[in-house]
């Protein structure tokens, strides 16, 4: 029997297998190394046996065809293997793929994060038109805040919020704004009972120490605090079982200016929904950063009004306190007169005049008035006003001051005294009486002696107790002799180092100057007080009056 078909058969079969693993390697030259190696080496294998069937011209040997046939066995098997290798392969890079197209997908898309941020450009602006609005109408800012706090509750899908600002000396963070169900973080009192509505008012008038409170480290950390679970965390105060008392998720965020925190947004999520998230907090930044921009907004121009407010009552009381002065002091017969008034920016409290209603007495005033500004220069009118007033009268110089005080005290609203020194001068007995009201005192140079001698009396100041008692020492004069009354401002004026002026250096200043003229002797202590003070500004109005019986 023949075996030569059989060879053909699987010369025919060889022939085909080579072409297909040819093609195999040319259509998969691209891919991985490992595969095109199989696919080259299975054509070099399908090769030979092509060549080896080929040589068969007369087969008989059934050995051959069974060799043969392992050979195309084998090479199935390979093909299968191959095959599987090729799977895997290609799997694994369709896999990695997809996974890059993924990625790329999600590059191109827009974040959730940033649509939402860009969204919020408009609340941006609608919160400094509000501010605008505020400042037009000399709103307070419970208003605004009350608007941010609702805002922001619903920007971050909140249930509840709160706005506390840090008080006026940053120890304590107070409850400006309320708004929704906020469950209180902190203990409730005891005497609160577990109701929605009272508990949600005490929570409004809630004050948080910056030391020791959840809501103080917020502040001092100036970071964002989110709770996911508020019920789990320690910091977190859980009052009750009721709905309206569970705490879900809480965020708080500080308002920050300038690295300086303003004050804090919370908000509260209750157990029924879902917590806040990071991207809630930084939404929740970007809000905050809005609101506190317009906030500040708010309260830089209040403090620009409020300054110009100042500037405005200052300059209106300096005209004030000059409309109530003398305009010029005339001598008289006996006596010559200078005064020295150095006004402080702002104080305006230092009052002078010469009052001639009784042809027996001359009166000499310098006062000086607890206060600054307007409120100030309202006692120091009601003063001058009572001074001519009683004056006019044959009152006694004791009497002066008491019907004074009594006409002050209790009479206005206006917490403020005064001290008084009150002089008259009586020309028919050469001799002057003297009565003083707080801590002011005379300054008495007797030219004969050449000695200076200090009168002084403790008594009230005007204006702070109606039974006050007022009373008066009379000295005569002669010719030379010096009467000096002046304010606090002189002897307390500072220099660069903190150092008064000092009594001791205004009594010599008259010593030494006693011969000179008034005029001459208010110019010397006018110019020594400038080089004492250096560039140091005056904190108080500084007055000098010089009597000089000629």
């Amino acid at each position: 029997m023949k075996i030569v078909p059989a060879a053909m058969v699987f010369l025919a079969v060889s022939i085909v297998c080579c072409v297909f693993f040819g093609i195999r390697a040319i259509k998969n030259r691209k891919n991985t190394r490992s595969v095109q190696l199989y696919n080259i080496a299975l054509v070099v294998i399908m090769l030979l046996s092509i060549a080896a069937a080929g040589s068969f011209k007369h087969v008989s040997i059934p050995l051959a065809s069974l060799a043969l046939g392992a050979l195309c066995f084998i090479l199935l098997v390979v093909i299968a293997s191959n095959d599987a290798v090729y799977r895997r392969e290609y799997t694994a890079l369709k896999t990695q793929m997809e996974l890059m197209q993924e990625e790329l997908i999600k590059a191109q898309r827009p974040d959730e994060t940033a649509m939402r941020a860009k969204e919020l450009l408009p609340v941006g602006n609608t919160f400094l038109i509000k501010a605008a609005e505020a400042i037009r109408q000399q709103m307070d800012t419970a208003g605004i805040l009350g608007f941010i706090n609702k805002i922001m509750i619903e920007r971050l899908f909140a249930d509840g919020g709160v706005i506390l600002t840090i008080g006026e000396f940053e120890d304590v963070l107070t409850v400006k704004a309320y708004g929704g169900n906020y469950p209180p973080p902190y203990k409730l009192p005891n005497d609160v009972p577990h109701q929605q509505e009272q508990v949600a008012t005490n929570f409004r008038y809630a004050e948080f120490p910056l030391n020791n409170s959840f809501f103080g480290e917020a502040a001092r950390s100036a970071k964002p605090i989110l709770i996911e679970n508020a019920q789990e965390d320690s910091r977190i105060v859980v009052n009750g079982k009721e709905p309206f008392l569970l705490p879900g998720s809480l965020l708080t965020i500080p308002m920050v200016y300038r690295d300086t925190v303003e004050g804090l947004i919370s908000l509260s999520r209750s157990t029924d929904h879902a917590p806040f998230t990071e991207a809630d907090v930084k939404i929740g930044e970007i809000l905050a950063s809005y609101a506190t921009a317009a906030l500040k907004l708010i309260y830089d121009l209040q403090e620009e009004t409020e300054l110009n407010t100042i500037e405005n009552e200052t300059d209106i009381a300096s005209r004030i306190q000059r409309i109530l002065l003398p305009k010029k002091l005339i001598d008289t017969p006996d006596l010559n007169f200078s005064v020295l008034l150095n006004q402080a920016r702002g104080v305006c409290s230092d009052y002078y005049d010469i009052i001639q209603n009784q042809k027996d007495r001359l009166f000499c005033i310098t006062a000086d008035v607890a206060g600054k500004s307007i409120h100030a220069c309202i006692v120091m009118v009601m003063i001058r006003s009572l001074l001519y007033l009683i004056t006019n009268t044959a009152q006694s110089t004791q009497s002066i001051l008491d019907i004074l005080n009594k006409g002050i005290t209790g009479k206005i609203s206006i917490d403020h005294y005064a001290s008084i020194s009150l002089l008259a001068y009586i020309p028919a007995e050469k001799s002057i009486e003297y009565v003083n009201a707080g801590t002011q005192s005379l300054l008495l140079w007797k030219a004969s002696a050449k000695k200076l001698v200090r009168l002084e009396q403790k008594s009230d100041p005007i204006g702070v107790d109606i039974k006050s008692v007022y009373t008066c020492k009379k000295i005569p004069v002669e010719k030379g002799d010096i009467a000096v009354l002046f304010t606090d401002g002189i002897i307390e004026t500072l220099n660069d180092r903190g150092e008064p002026f000092g009594l001791k250096a205004l009594a010599e200043l008259l010593a030494a100057n006693a011969s000179l003229p008034a005029k001459a002797i208010t110019d010397t202590i006018n110019k020594q007080l400038k080089i004492f003070m250096g560039k140091t500004s005056p904190h108080d109005d500084q007055t000098v009056m010089i009597i000089k019986v000629k």
